[in-house]
């Protein structure tokens, strides 16, 4: 709908229920001849339903507006709800049922939650989701291709976007509660269909069309024994079960030799530096046959999972000075792939591979052991003494068993010939054997790797609770915890390598057996680390009045090693919240999280941090006057030494290789040096006010912006900011009509509006700004 159109039809609409109100009795009058309950067959009913339609109209990009907003024009069913409660629980065959679903129609985002009981007997919980995800910032997986390749490509979508649906339902039901012994039963189905979008690389970066499909299903039942007062003794078993079958193949073949074969050249267009290659396309049109391009590529990787879970816990606080909790589980998982298979039919220019084909089988175990224990001694009615324990192990043995078996031509447009010693006899030079050159990999390769990976993590935490005074209390505590982790893996490979060119790769130098050359290769490696830290625990609660409260607590975290470049060493978070409620209509709260951490490793030099820091007011002093204020700033950082390989275009200064250290020696192949710095700081503030200009008018108005601010090394002179720069206004406005009893005329307007404080890069505008209204009558009783 054109944006005046709906301008005017808003208006229109917006004028018409003040002439309905003009028209209606007196709301008193009403009030007195409409009861205020709703009684039915013994229960209190209470039921609501609101429908309506939304106007919308776009300015900019709409793959922004669908990653951020997603909300479209068009008829909704926004709000349904149901309450029946029994009036003296004598309720047949329930005491009470609630439903109530948001979001039919078309909203990305919809529900339906309902709640059964009846009491002692059974209490029902179900619910519906549907979320509608959709996915396309431009700048991810983004070539940057630039303005200087000939010919000149854009890429105006991201290679990794997607428009996936998932839908989730949940059921539990507790028989007996309150009983002796109860019953837990619970079943939960999880679905998630769309297309998406990924890449592979061989020679170039192809799209691939990725069918999303995956669903997992679980399974639960608990029973609780409540074997003396106070203390239940639980055992659950849970069953999970994961089917995989997503799959993914060439998106589209845009291009085309000269004997009319479709190919895709891939997304990376940069003929200067020869991407896909230097001269793409011949005169006329046709696809260059010496180019990295494919004619097809499938992929199949359907998996099986189940992770089925056996717990007992008990919780018991019997004796009146001592409460205790502890639980054990295990898991028995198996993840199986029962038929993998990638095929890939095209070139890539450096090994002359033409054609591949990937099979194989894997099978993983996962075995997970875990408990925990907890005790707290109230030692006196002020002193507690707080202890936790807990021990997570797991192991992961897996193998894969697979066969690569290729071919290799010289272009697109020769033929991969398959060795035949009739077709390719001695001395191997004839045009029918496989035309290798010296970078070509091994013509079948047979495999099995297997692989093993376990953790072995304990805890234990003691802390001291102790309160000064009904105002003051405070905590005091240590953890310790050790981390095991093992990591092994053996590659057995056997390879053959056919002429031209036998004696290439592994087999080089190895004799041959009638122009063949097979030879084995086996690697091995692993990784063992064990990490002990070390932390200080402590808090504070202080409660100087009944209006005003505030608590803090900081945690001092050191570890002799870590097992990953930002995994840190030495971490300190500290916490800090307030409120403060100087009149029952006015609430003032603030709070502060501060985490910092560090890897001094020398080779790694690790800082970041993460800082929020936040304040909210919410003041209502009279029935039909209202405002809400908040303001939300996020400082984040993260910075490590890396290495790096970079020749700027003829031309380009980057900072980041001018001023670049040297790396030759610990990565030969990555020679530069520099601090690979992540910096992003977050502005959020919005304001809300509402106002009744009469009893059945209310009026609402709020804005709300979102600043970012960063920086990042610039790699890539074609490289934006993106995301790292932004601002994202929300003004919105409201306006409820009560236009007659139980019957609620509202309108709605929002606004959105997208824009990035650094220049657009070599892609289309990612700008936007959007209106939308919603006209709903709401039907209440």
């Amino acid at each position: 709908m054109k944006p005046k159109s709906w301008l005017y039809l808003f208006l229109l609409t917006v004028l018409w229920p003040f002439a309905a109100w003009s028209q209606s009795p007196d709301p008193q009058a009403a009030a007195s001849s409409t009861p205020e309950e709703v009684t039915y067959g013994g229960y209190l009913v209470h039921q609501s339903v609101e429908a309506g339609y939304r106007f919308s109209d776009l300015t900019g990009s709409g793959a922004m507006l669908n990653t951020l907003v997603n909300l479209h024009e068009g008829p909704r069913i926004l709000e349904q709800s149901l309450s029946m409660q029994s009036e003296n629980h004598q309720g047949m065959p329930f005491d009470d049922l609630f439903v109530n679903s948001v979001g039919w129609g078309g909203e990305p985002n919809n529900y339906l939650r309902m709640r059964v009981d009846k009491n002692q007997w059974y209490d029902f919980r179900a619910s519906f989701r549907r979320d509608q995800d959709f996915f396309d910032f431009n700048l991810l997986a983004n070539p940057l291709n630039p303005t200087t390749s000939v010919p000149n490509v854009a890429i105006d979508r991201s290679a990794h976007g997607f428009q996936t649906r998932r839908r989730m339902s949940d059921f539990d039901l507790t028989l007996l509660p309150g009983h002796r012994v109860s019953v837990r039963l619970g079943f939960s189905h999880n679905n998630m269909t769309g297309p998406s979008w990924t890449t592979v690389h061989e020679g170039t970066d192809a799209l691939l069309l990725q069918p999303w499909n995956t669903t997992l299903n679980a399974y639960r039942l608990g029973v609780d024994f409540k074997i003396l007062p106070r203390t239940v003794l639980s055992y659950d078993q849970f069953l999970n079960y994961y089917k995989g079958d997503t799959s993914a193949q060439l998106s589209s073949t845009p291009y085309a030799l000269a004997n009319g074969s479709a190919v895709d050249l891939g997304l990376p267009f940069n003929t200067v530096a020869s991407a896909p290659c230097a001269t793409p396309l011949l005169v006329g049109g046709d696809v260059n046959p010496a180019c990295n391009a494919y004619f097809s590529y499938n992929r199949l990787q359907a998996s099986r999972n189940s992770f089925p879970t056996e717990q007992l816990s008990l919780r018991s606080n019997y004796f009146r000075q001592l409460d205790l909790t502890g639980s054990f589980s295990y898991t028995g998982g198996r993840m199986n792939l029962p038929g993998y298979s990638e095929l890939y039919d095209g070139l890539s220019t450096r090994s002359r591979l033409r054609n591949s084909s990937d099979t194989g089988t894997a099978q993983v175990n996962r075995v997970t052991d875990s408990a925990d224990a907890g005790a707290v001694v109230h030692v006196t009615d002020r002193f507690r003494i707080v202890e936790k324990f807990r021990v997570l192990n797991f192991r992961l043995p897996g193998a894969w068993n697979y066969t690569i078996d290729t071919l290799y031509g010289a272009t697109l447009l020769s033929t991969p010939n398959p060795f035949d010693p009739a077709t390719c006899p001695p001395p191997f030079t004839a045009a029918t054997c496989p035309q290798h050159n010296s970078s070509s990999g091994a013509d079948v390769t047979v495999g099995q790797r297997l692989s093993f990976l376990k953790q072995d993590l304990k805890s234990n935490t003691l802390e001291l609770q102790y309160d000064l005074s009904r105002k003051i209390s405070g905590r005091l505590g240590y953890r310790y915890e050790r981390r095991t982790i093992f990591n092994a893996f053996t590659d057995l490979q056997t390879l053959t390598f056919y002429p031209m060119l036998p004696n290439r790769g592994s087999c080089a130098g190895l004799p041959l057996v009638d122009g063949v050359c097979t030879t084995t290769a086996d690697t091995t490696g692993g990784d063992s680390v064990e990490i002990q830290g070390h932390a200080v625990l402590a808090g504070a609660s202080l409660r100087p009045s009944r209006e005003f409260r505030v608590n803090f607590d900081t945690e001092q975290f050191f570890a002799d090693h870590s097992f990953t470049r930002i995994s840190p060493r030495k971490e300190s978070r500290y916490r800090a919240t307030g409120s403060y409620t100087p009149r029952p209509w006015a609430v003032l709260g603030a709070s502060v999280n501060l985490l910092s951490n560090s890897n001094e490793d020398a080779l790694t030099n690790y800082q970041g941090h993460s800082r929020n820091y936040s304040f909210n007011a919410s003041l209502h002093p009279r029935e039909r006057f209202g405002v809400d204020v908040a303001y939300n700033y996020s400082d984040f950082l993260q910075n490590a030494l890396i290495c790096f390989n970079d020749t700027p275009p003829a031309g380009v200064i980057l900072p980041v290789v001018t001023g670049a250290g040297d790396c030759s020696v610990n990565d030969p192949g990555n020679p530069l040096l520099t601090n690979g710095s992540y910096q992003s700081n977050t502005h959020f503030g919005m304001g809300a006010v509402m106002f009744k200009p009469v009893a059945r008018v209310t009026t609402r108005f709020g804005y709300s912006v979102t600043s970012v601010g960063g920086q990042i090394p610039q790699f890539n002179i074609l490289q934006p900011l993106g995301s790292l720069a932004y601002n994202y206004h929300q003004p919105v406005a409201g306006l409820d009509v009560e236009v007659a009893r139980h019957l609620t005329w509202h309108a709605g307007w929002n606004y959105y509006q997208y824009g990035e404080k650094d220049f657009v890069g070599p892609t289309s505008l990612r700008y936007f700004h959007a209106n939308n209204a919603t006209l709903s009558l709401q039907y209440a009783f």
